[in-house]
């Protein structure tokens, strides 16, 4: 039944459409994420303190513009947005590969991380409008593959673009990959209607805060959204302590990072295609708390075997509990979430998230002044295993609140 849904979404015009060019496009993302790490890290020899740099760049937009946006991606033509955002974002990526200080490329960065929460909250929304409810499993199985095909390819092609030519290359790349993906959805027959009262005259601040409501009133929104908030405080600043881990810990150059990352992404393929087969065979939640479980155990091992014949299947295996956290969460809240609320929640939720990941950049830099990175590593293993633990054992009581109505009053 699942393979079979799998088949069918992909034979859905404009779901094929959209996911072409974000398989595209996501490439290209990569591609010039590895190269800006590369630059960062071995070019520049920068420091823990330089990436957190980098990271907030990319993190805070969400948290200021995340429920802005989702307001906007509600009451706008959804697919007017994704093909306006992919152009603005080609043009940024391009001007990236003339960036010669950090603080140049922070800014572009942070530039196109702006129109990034434009351009994800409508592509959210839009994926349960083209697909039917009953194949949103797969779609997000599909979506997330985007991702990780690119985290698998993209450091493989990163790393030859950088030797063959130089560290700029990769960002005209990038540049390239976001004008495909603009053609690409602008070929879908979906015409991206948008929820529009045309008699309204409320603000975009009142609709915000009709979501804010919904999300505070819908219980099952309101646990994932906190519940991965806390998370996130332990796995925020692990992008700042692995890329340290890799270089310092691991002794490893660009080819041996770019060797880990396409094993990340290879686990993540075999995730996505397992949690796209189970689905519908597992609760979604428990598939949840169990990615979560795996993913604190892979930190444990990479905390106490810092050796790369440990390093390389733990990597491989965490990628595919990564997957089996995000494909289920997402088809959760697109199935309890309104087609009315979906782009403000989106929003919201990114900003929630991101404000705990903000935090736990933060707290990492204190983190990683006072322990060294193995160290560091492996008690963020431990913290996410006790998490995990304690979720699958209240499983049960977790769902019936996720999947409890939503109280009357939301509209």
């Amino acid at each position: 039944m699942a393979l079979r849904g799998i088949v069918s979404v992909i034979r859905n015009r404009d779901f094929a459409c959209l996911w072409i060019g974000q398989i595209v496009s996501n490439l290209g993302d990569e591609v010039a994420m590895f190269g800006i790490f590369a630059i960062i890290l071995y070019l520049w020899h920068g420091t823990s303190t330089d990436i957190m740099y980098f990271l907030i760049a990319i993190s805070l937009p969400v948290l200021i513009l995340g429920p802005v946006a989702g307001v906007f991606v509600d009451r706008w033509n959804r697919k007017k947005i994704m093909i306006a955002a992919d152009i603005i974002r080609a043009a940024l990526a391009f001007l990236l590969a003339f960036a010669n200080t950090l603080l140049l490329m922070v800014v572009l960065i942070f530039g196109i991380s702006v129109v990034s929460r434009f351009f994800y909250p409508a592509r959210n929304a839009v994926i349960p409008t083209i697909v039917g409810n009953e194949e949103l499993v797969e779609a997000n199985s599909l979506s997330q593959m985007t991702y990780i095909i690119g985290t698998l390819l993209g450091p493989a092609i990163g790393t030859g673009m950088v030797m063959l030519f130089d560290y700029t290359s990769v960002f005209i790349f990038d540049a390239a990959t976001y004008l495909f993906s603009a053609l690409m959805i602008s070929l879908m027959v979906y015409s991206g209607d948008a929820h529009k009262d045309k008699g309204s005259r409320t603000s975009g601040f009142s609709e915000f805060r009709k979501g804010l409501a919904y999300i505070r009133r819908h219980s099952g929104v309101k646990f994932i959204t906190f519940f991965f908030a806390g998370v996130m405080i332990i796995f925020g600043g692990l992008n700042i302590a692995y890329s340290i881990y890799v270089r310092d810990a691991l002794h490893l150059g660009i080819a041996g990072f770019a060797v880990l990352e396409i094993l990340f992404g290879a686990g993540s393929i075999i995730g996505t295609l397992l949690a796209g087969i189970i689905a519908g065979r597992m609760r979604e939640l428990v598939m949840v708390f169990a990615g979560l479980l795996g993913m604190g155990a892979s930190l444990f091992v990479l905390g106490l075997f810092p050796a790369l014949t440990v390093v390389y299947p733990a990597v491989i295996f965490a990628g595919g509990c990564a997957m089996m956290v995000n494909v289920p969460t997402n088809a959760i809240l697109q199935r309890i979430v309104t087609d009315k609320y979906r782009g403000r929640v989106f929003g919201v939720i990114g900003a929630v998230m991101q404000a705990f990941t903000i935090l736990s950049f933060m707290l990492f830099g204190v983190v990683l002044s006072i322990f060294d990175v193995v160290s560091t590593v492996f008690f963020l293993g431990v913290g996410l295993l006790v998490v995990s633990i304690f979720s699958l054992i209240l499983v049960n009581k977790i769902e019936r609140l996720v999947y409890a109505s939503p109280e009357n009053g939301v509209s």
